[in-house]
This record gives C-alpha cells, structure tokens and sequence, in this order.
C-alpha cells in the first residue's frame, strides 16, 4: 500500500497477495493495525499530501498534489485532510513556508 498510495488500491487484490479471503484480510489487518485497510491507505496518502506540501512549498498545486496522491481532486483530498490534520491543506502550507 505504501508503493501504490497513487491509485486504487482493490481490497480483492490485497487479500489475493495475503492468500486470504476479504473477510480475514479485513479482520487480521484491523486486529494488527488497529485500522481497516481504506483508512490506513488514507492515512498514508494524507502523510504524502504533506511530505510535497513541505517540500514543494508554492511550486505545484495543491490540484496536481491530490491528483499525484490518489485523490480524485482537490476537494476530496481537502475534506480527508482537515479531517485527519485539524487544517485545510492550504493552511498547512503556509505553516510550513514559514
């Protein structure tokens, strides 16, 4: 999950690669992290949304951010983000350029 944060992840595929059936995999994946898969892999994209933030400062939309994140736009990766960050991303940049 951590390679592919950019595009669909398939709870299907996950369990193929874990040779368990959805169910398990959600069940032992949930007792191990203390998450289900679709929150760890928001988790994980929202952490990638503010590593480009940091590192691009100006320099690339927050449009093509959430688009390289695996966010199907701006709003969308903006809801998760104050969400799981308590600040909209636009926010977080500019604490970060200070």
């Amino acid at each position: 999950m951590q390679a592919n944060f950019h595009r669909q992840v398939y709870l299907a595929e996950l369990a193929e690669l874990a040779q368990l059936s959805e169910y398990h995999f959600c069940r032992m994946f949930k007792e191990s992290l203390a998450q289900t898969p679709q929150a760890y892999l928001l988790s994980v994209r929202i952490e990638q949304v503010k590593l480009r933030i940091s590192k691009v400062a100006d320099q690339e939309s927050l449009s093509d951010i959430a688009l390289q994140c695996g966010f199907s736009n701006q709003s969308h990766m903006g809801r998760y983000f104050k969400k799981l960050v308590g600040i909209s991303p636009r926010e977080y940049r500019y604490l970060s350029a200070s």
